[in-house]
């Protein structure tokens, strides 16, 4: 993200990603990213929902066979 003029504030601990203060910042950076058919997303952090972060959605929730939160439900912290 050398240049682009967005930083990420730090490392959120129990995600392990990198996070951005608020969701104008993190829709900026995510916008500037390249994710071929799918561009990443800005989503609230699951464990600190003062926090940003940026990634892809899995294919089952941006088809609708599943919300975002039914995902994330039931998997261990370190297969996220």
């Amino acid at each position: 993200m050398k240049g682009n003029g967005y930083r990420a504030i730090g490392t959120c601990q129990p995600c392990g990603k990198k996070f951005f203060p608020d969701r104008k910042t993190a829709r900026q950076v995510a916008a500037l990213l390249k994710g071929g058919d799918h561009r990443p997303r800005a989503y609230r952090c699951p464990h600190d929902h003062r926090l940003w972060h940026v990634g892809h959605l899995p294919d089952d929730v941006r088809q609708g066979r599943i919300t975002r939160d039914q995902c994330w439900k039931n998997k261990p912290k370190d297969a996220r």
